[in-house]
């Protein structure tokens, strides 16, 4: 049913039998049963009811198709029959077959909405029943001035004796919410509540009763959400009706109307308290307008929206399907569940997520934040091992992270975030995008003991802040140093626009290290069986280190320090050092980069790097060791030391720091 303004949602069906013409043999399974088909020719109209919706009659369209279940034979067998409207207007005819002997109908429409049926009566309280499962679509097509034709479902019943004129009540089987659209950029609306709004519902159609009794299916087959939207299209301004099954007993609670607009915002109005929404009733929503914006990337993500996370753009279309997982504890059926290398598994924002095993990152997995600003927790549990089992496992695949907190607190300390443990390749990529941790307990990830022979071949730290808080050679990124057969495999080293401070409030430095490889001069790792020699390999990664804040983070030995790589840009980064009053002065100069192989220099670029604090004697600024400065301009290789401290607020505690407008071209952009 469709309608030329708006559309009724009940009304009056008429069914005659009329003399039989012909007779034709149908077989659902030749092999088992011929079923004698009768041509029908069902009547349709329509008259004034108490369901009329804004008084307008109901008026078919050809085409239209309805589902005749039938209840036949001495057997009482059953049958799902198809019919179709011949023309349009409030007065149509439906042909279409029914077998002989049909003793009960039930009719549906519109016709692909019943998902199974079961018309053996069922007795309750002098009554009897036959049930029938339609499904009331969670996705619904805005339609301006009315509501999608495929949502309203109708159900209406009749006995059929001889050729007597049985007549079809149809009832509408859920109720209207109405919402009136506004704003010129909403390209969906979601309405939600604590009870089930659509999907599979269960019809109990009663013999006493013309109106349907509905009840939930199995919970998986429910939705708690309705959508409506208009193919990826602007909604356009105007008022639309969306279909929703009933709720009784003022059990919709926490009901919410929220729009998706094209800026990746959202904005919502929410219900004060539960209420009925009762069969056949609309519900004014009223009109979605001056509501204030607030960022929810799934919802944007649902939509079809691109949201960029780092230099890529995530899409529906291209990527898969969203999940959100609203709270509870992270495990691996949770993490990789329905992923399979696609799709974006959002966190709500704000929500603590807590894993209490490790997680075995062995795909392609995209984690968010719903909104990156106020980011969603991960936190790995405790054990005996000061929660040596409970790190995030990186086996193969790839792992993207944006907008959540990495909470090291049950981690002892010198246990890492992030390792390889039963790793079975190279993992492809890590990514960190606008992360936050206070608490980094030494490592960010560390190469496991089993796994020396693999790595990570290309890794991305952006938009960070990230504080350390053990006082011990600290790095984020550690191969394990001597004893790594594989560090050679990591390709790209990427850390920009973060802030990396010391978290302990001690006045540091504590040597920082962002990656730190140093291996051995000699020995069974250098020229054995193992590998052979290092420098037979082709060592291709490429360091990017720009527009950093390094806070009490500075390194004697270099803040990226490898065997060898391939190339070096060092810019707009800040290393400030407050103290040297309750730390350990370095034993050499402050630098961003050293490599040990000093035969085979890496292409380097760098410039406009400053400095801040008390140096010790003897020792200086440097972006490197002299031997790779040979390529580089005077300005290029300066470290400049500022003269005042460039903060306007530093708050380590918390990991705040903001840089004075005259100092702005350096850290984070």
């Amino acid at each position: 049913m469709k309608n030329s303004v708006l559309i009724g949602i009940a009304g009056i069906l008429a069914l005659s039998l009329f003399a039989c013409t012909k007779e034709n043999d149908y077989s659902c399974d030749s092999n088992v049963v011929t079923v004698k088909m009768i041509p029908v020719t069902l009547k349709g109209q329509t008259e004034e009811t108490k369901t009329e919706f804004n008084n307008q009659s109901i008026l078919w369209h050809q085409g239209d198709k309805v589902a005749v279940i039938a209840r036949y034979g001495e057997s009482d067998e059953t049958m799902k029959c198809e019919f179709t409207a011949g023309s349009d207007g409030e007065t149509t005819s439906f042909s279409g077959e029914l077998p002989e002997g049909t003793s009960y109908i039930v009719a549906v429409y519109p016709y692909d909405a019943v998902k199974s049926f079961d018309m053996t009566p069922v007795t309750d309280n002098n009554d009897t029943y036959v049930k029938v499962n339609v499904t009331l679509p969670a996705e619904q097509i805005a339609t301006a001035g009315s509501y999608d034709p495929a949502a309203n479902i109708t159900v209406a019943k009749a006995e059929i004796s001889g050729n007597d004129l049985p007549v079809l009540n149809f009832a509408i089987l859920g109720a209207l919410l109405k919402v009136t659209v506004v704003d010129d950029d909403v390209c969906r609306i979601v309405i939600s509540s604590d009870a089930n709004m659509s999907g599979e519902v269960v019809v109990k159609q009663y013999a006493s009763k013309n109106f349907p009794n509905a009840s939930n299916a199995s919970s998986e087959l429910m939705s708690k959400e309705i959508v409506l939207h208009n193919n990826g299209d602007i909604i356009e301004r105007g008022t639309y009706y969306i279909v929703t099954r009933f709720i009784s007993n003022n059990a919709c609670t926490n009901f919410k109307a929220l729009q998706v607009h094209t800026d990746l915002t959202c904005s919502q109005r929410q219900a004060s308290s539960g209420f009925t929404i009762a069969r056949k009733a609309i519900i004014n929503m009223g009109s979605l307008s001056g509501l204030s914006r607030f960022t929810n990337l799934y919802y944007s993500y649902c939509a079809g929206l691109d949201i960029p996370i780092g230099n890529k753009v995530y899409n529906k279309g291209n990527n898969g399907e969203a999940r959100l997982v609203t709270g509870g504890t992270l495990t691996n059926t949770i993490v990789l569940k329905s992923v399979n290398g696609e799709g974006v598994l959002f966190l709500n924002s704000g929500g603590t997520y807590p894993n209490n095993g490790s997680i075995g990152i062995n795909t392609d997995v995209v984690i968010s934040s719903t909104d990156p600003s106020d980011p969603a927790v991960l936190q790995p549990g405790t054990d005996s091992n000061g929660g040596i089992n409970k790190y995030w496992n990186l086996q193969k695949g790839s792992l993207v992270l944006n907008g959540v907190i990495l909470d090291c607190t049950n981690l002892g300390d010198g246990i890492y975030f992030f390792s390889n443990s039963n790793a079975t390749e190279d993992f492809n990529f890590l990514g960190l995008y606008n992360c936050k941790s206070t608490n980094i307990r030494r490592y960010l990830y560390s190469t496991n003991g089993s796994q020396m022979d693999k790595a990570i071949k290309e890794i991305v730290i952006d938009h960070c802040v990230l504080g350390v808080s053990v006082q011990n050679s600290s790095a984020l990124i550690n191969p394990s140093s001597s004893s790594h057969t594989a560090a050679y495999k990591f390709e790209k080293f990427t850390f920009t626009n973060n802030v990396l401070y010391d978290a302990t409030g001690s006045n540091g430095p504590y040597g920082i290290v962002l990656f730190n490889y140093s291996p051995p001069t000699s020995g069974d790792y250098y020229n054995a069986s193992i590998h052979g020699k290092l420098g037979t390999h082709d060592w291709p990664m490429d360091v990017v280190v720009e527009n950093n804040i390094l806070y009490n983070a500075a390194v004697g030995g270099g803040s990226v320090k490898n065997y060898r790589v391939n190339s070096v840009s060092v810019k707009n980064n800040l290393n400030f050092v407050t103290s040297w009053t309750s730390g350990t002065p370095p034993n050499s100069n402050l630098k961003f980069f050293d490599q040990q192989d000093t035969s085979n220099l890496p292409d380097f670029d760098a410039g406009n790097n400053a400095a801040y604090g008390p140096i010790a004697t003897d020792k200086s600024w440097t972006v490197a060791n002299a031997v790779f400065l040979g390529s580089l301009s005077g300005s290029q290789k300066t470290v400049t030391v500022l003269s005042e401290d460039p903060f306007q607020t530093a708050v380590p505690a918390t990991g705040v720091f903001v840089l004075k407008p005259e100092y702005s071209s350096y850290g984070p952009q």
